[in-house]
């Protein structure tokens, strides 16, 4: 990550727990960034994470785990050639309890609103991109079964504090596969939050990953429904048409609008 303001250095000793860093208190009076490093030495560091506006137009929090004795180290510096002063908080904070996939929280559709917050979130090495890349940004895992109808889940919520993202997969948590995904959805009045849509086949689990697209913790809450779909709404309902020259009708009115993660379309506009 090239950084062109300056910065000041700071070392900090793993106690084991998740670590939070940030400048959000008032006292930070420009347009800070955090990065975080981990090396044997200076000259051989290893960035694990940083961000840019977490907690705030000028502010960043960034949370990591930490292994007890190993020492991390933190550079606060500006946005672009910013400079100022700021003040800084480093403070342990409670894992997650569905930090990792295999101890996601069940959700049924239908039900109501889940509670969640991804502060104590760390990262999900094992899990491949399928909207945000899992190994970077921290999220908290849910799961829920199919019941052969289509499903929609979403962050877009009273109780979401900023920008999330989801992604859905299936398979095992030692072995997810992508099925699609969402972020920024522009129709939600109280934040870019995260909605997706797929077909729940009949007694498949499904593994739902709702990330903080700013990198850190934020309170959401996440929504789970079933609804009626078009006969061929989805890939895996497609409707089998033969080489034979006949045609067949359709019409896309009251279709689903599915996300493009993965990338299922050809051409985006």
């Amino acid at each position: 990550y090239k950084m062109l303001s300056p910065g000041l250095w700071y070392t900090v000793i793993g106690n084991g727990d998740i670590v939070r860093v940030d400048t959000c208190s008032q006292a930070t009076q420009f347009d800070s960034q955090i990065s975080i490093y981990r090396g044997d030495s200076c000259a051989n560091l290893e960035c694990m994470t940083y961000n840019d506006d977490s907690c705030g137009a000028l502010t960043s929090a960034v949370q990591f785990p930490t292994e007890a004795g190993e020492k991390y180290y933190i550079k606060v510096h500006g946005h672009g050639y910013f400079t100022g002063n700021f003040e800084l908080s480093v403070q342990s904070i409670p894992m997650a309890a569905n930090n990792f996939c295999s101890s996601s929280t069940p959700v049924t559709p239908g039900t109501e609103v889940v509670k969640a917050s991804t502060f104590g979130a760390t990262y999900s090495e094992d899990a491949p991109p399928c909207v945000l890349d899992p190994s970077s940004t921290p999220g908290i895992w849910f799961t829920v079964q199919g019941r052969g109808k289509a499903i929609t889940a979403s962050t877009c919520l009273s109780s979401s504090t900023s920008s999330t993202s989801i992604a859905v997969y299936s398979g095992t948590c030692d072995d997810l596969v992508c099925i699609t995904g969402g972020g920024y959805d522009y129709h939600c009045e109280d934040s870019l939050a995260g909605i997706a849509s797929w077909y729940g086949e009949d007694g498949v689990d499904y593994y739902i990953l709702v990330q903080a697209d700013d990198g850190s913790g934020v309170d959401t809450g996440l929504s789970v429904t079933e609804f009626e779909n078009v006969d061929n709404d989805f890939c895996q309902i497609a409707s089998r048409v033969e080489v034979d020259g006949e045609t067949v009708s359709g019409t896309i009115t009251g279709a689903t609008s599915v996300p493009i993660f993965p990338n299922a379309t050809c051409i985006v506009y």
